[in-house]
């Protein structure tokens, strides 16, 4: 069963797909819940707003879906707005629910930190760090590596789990990453990262 790439006319497929191949997933990009059921993991992609990302997955009738499948706990990757739709809600232009798989809210980047200004959109290079160090197969591939940002908006959690990977934009830590059960999700495009990016999807593919 190959994986499926949840295509709803927001992410960037066709890196993701190439990106893919390196590492030998067999991957598919796909509208149709009937190929999500049938899959053996899926990738949400995501470049955007929030509200019109969740509005075409429920119109597509992909939201159930995607739903199913992490409760099934089909392995999933989530990238960039991905990872925020996995959330209970978005506060971007408004107040929106997301698929409610994850506990946490995506928010905007305050204005200033410790009054230093905060770039929005946070775009670029940054620097991945942990929290605290852990023995999983995740922690070296991410811990103290570079990945490629692009986003105004991130996700924050009372949970501590959630918390362990993140980045910094101008001194304010936010979530970069977090891997819960049979969910992988990262704020940053690993398809536009490089080596250290191909190494997420090589461990993706040990996940399926």
């Amino acid at each position: 069963m190959k994986v499926a790439i949840i295509d709803y006319g927001m992410g960037n497929i066709y890196s993701i797909s190439q990106a893919c191949k390196k590492v030998g997933i067999d991957v598919e990009a796909t509208s149709s819940p009937n190929d999500v059921e049938s899959s053996s993991g899926l990738i949400i992609p995501g470049v955007g707003a929030f509200k019109p990302a969740i509005d075409r997955l429920i119109s597509s009738r992909m939201y159930d879906a995607i739903k199913k499948a992490i409760s099934e706990e089909k392995p999933v990757l989530g990238i960039c707005l991905g990872m925020q739709l996995l959330a209970n809600r978005s506060f971007e232009h408004g107040e929106h629910e997301g698929l409610g798989v994850v506990k946490g809210d995506v928010v905007k980047f305050p204005k200033q930190n410790n009054n230093i200004e905060i770039k929005t959109p946070n775009i670029g290079w940054s620097l991945v760090n942990s929290a605290e160090k852990n023995n999983s197969e995740l922690w070296p591939l991410l811990n103290n590596r570079y990945f490629y940002f692009l986003h105004s908006y991130y996700f924050q959690s009372n949970e501590k789990d959630l918390l362990n990977f993140y980045s910094e934009n101008n001194g304010f830590k936010f979530c970069a990453a977090f891997n819960l059960k049979s969910i992988l999700a990262v704020q940053f495009h690993p398809e536009k990262s490089g080596e250290a990016g191909l190494d997420i999807f090589e461990y993706y593919k040990r996940m399926i």
